[in-house]
């Protein structure tokens, strides 16, 4: 048999290639959502553990000591949202980006920067939100 000879995929037609893709496509996607419930979980539950320790004993505190804990509560919340942010909105526009070919390039490249850029605007969060951070540098 000639190796050249390619009538057989017009006898399986232009799904057999498509199909292909699709199931490739579709295990990605399945795999992204899972990563992003599991992480969006692990998040929540780390927030929730914090949330419920510094809770504990409230009476026996004094208020500067109670202050401290509130700031404390929104500082950490403003760190988990922006983690949240990253895995929900820009990682997986990215993934998509690389799945999708009609996926226009400027913005899988935004989002791959703004990726980039994380570390950055995680230590000016950090700087603008903790005082103890600040007078750590």
């Amino acid at each position: 048999q000639d190796l050249r000879h390619i009538a057989w995929i017009r006898e399986r037609g232009g799904m057999y290639t498509v199909y292909r893709r699709m199931v490739f496509i579709d295990k990605t996607i399945n795999i992204m959502i899972l990563i992003i419930f599991v992480h969006i979980f692990m998040l929540v539950a780390i927030f929730a553990h914090m949330f419920y320790t510094l809770q504990q004993n409230l009476e026996h505190r004094s208020l500067q000591t109670l202050r401290a804990i509130k700031r404390s509560l929104i500082v950490l919340f403003i760190q988990v949202k922006t983690s949240v942010f990253e895995f929900v909105i820009i990682r997986p526009s990215c993934l998509l980006g690389g799945i999708i070919d009609d996926f226009f390039l400027e913005a899988n490249l935004l989002f791959v920067d703004l990726v980039l850029l994380h570390p950055i605007g995680h230590n000016i969060i950090l700087l603008s939100t903790t005082p103890a951070f600040r007078r750590y540098l």
